[in-house]
């Protein structure tokens, strides 16, 4: 039983990680069942604007310890107790729902792979100000945009391996010659990144 759960939870990460920019990738579980990951929270501040931080945790991190950690990061006032802080989870199609401080925001998030779906993490010190879309600006935060050199590489290797692929079946076939693939031909595309300067990693 244990085994199963542990090969159904690795490839639900696997899933996630395939879908995901490299810092948001999930480790796979040890033999306790625990994982690690980085997820984004958003500050909404006085004004309704918001900023982010992006902090490492465990599958069994709650919701009360990763409240501790962002008073710290985000620099609340240091009067302010742990319990006067609301984290909530937010969809686009969903109301805003108050995250519980013995739940897991990790496993959370990593079911938002399982639903295909792009959640955020918001953290609010005045709970009667209501979030706004503004947080969804950045729409591919945890979604991988591939960077022009990458997709370059990959045609590369896709062409390469049709080449290798068609010179074993066909002996006859005649080796050498250069392999070109025209970068202005892929489309630039702009990749959005978490500021290296907001992603304090613990």
């Amino acid at each position: 039983v244990e085994v199963q759960r542990w090969k159904q939870l690795s490839e639900k990460i696997k899933e996630w990680n395939e879908e995901r920019k490299e810092i948001f990738h999930i480790t796979f579980p040890d033999k306790y069942m625990e994982y690690f990951g980085v997820v984004q929270v958003f500050l909404q501040e006085a004004n309704n604007s918001y900023s982010s931080k992006c902090v490492r945790i465990s599958s069994v991190t709650d919701s009360y310890e990763l409240k501790c950690i962002l008073k710290e990061k985000f620099q609340i006032n240091p009067m302010m107790p742990p319990h006067h802080l609301h984290l909530y989870e937010v969809h686009l199609d969903k109301p805003e729902s108050e995250l519980n401080d013995n739940e897991y925001p990790l496993r959370i998030q990593l079911e938002w792979g399982s639903h295909n779906a792009d959640g955020r993490f918001v953290l609010k010190t005045h709970e009667s100000i209501p979030i706004n879309e503004e947080v969804f600006g950045d729409v591919a935060t945890f979604k991988k945009v591939d960077s022009n050199d990458l997709k370059l590489k990959r045609l590369r290797n896709a062409v390469l391996d049709q080449k290798l692929k068609g010179f074993f079946k066909d002996k006859s076939a005649p080796t050498g010659g250069p392999l070109r693939v025209h970068a202005d031909a892929i489309k630039k595309e702009k990749s959005t990144d978490c500021d290296s300067a907001l992603i304090p990693l613990l």
